[in-house]
């Protein structure tokens, strides 16, 4: 119930489903928790924890390189290790 209030909230932001498998992705390990930053920008207000910055690929960005719209978890001081998630 909390969630479904949590994504309706945010689903203005992005569409419910992407919101949906980003909390699902966030929250899949024990102890992990999905992180929204409303004072960030869009790009920059998605985290699982608080050290792993998930992004949303653009969907004409997707279509212009053949592949389904992805999630990408970035941790931003280590690198550029990312999940993707379909």
């Amino acid at each position: 119930m909390e969630r479904e209030q949590l994504l309706g909230e945010l689903d203005a932001l992005l569409d419910k489903k992407v919101l949906l498998k980003m909390y699902l992705l966030a929250t899949a390990e024990k102890h992990s928790f999905w992180y929204v930053n409303l004072l960030n920008e869009q790009n920059s207000m998605w985290y699982k924890n608080f050290e792993q910055k998930m992004l949303v690929v653009d969907k004409h960005e997707a279509a212009h390189s053949l592949q389904a719209p992805r999630l990408h978890e970035q941790r931003p001081a280590h690198g550029q290790e990312s999940l993707r998630h379909s």
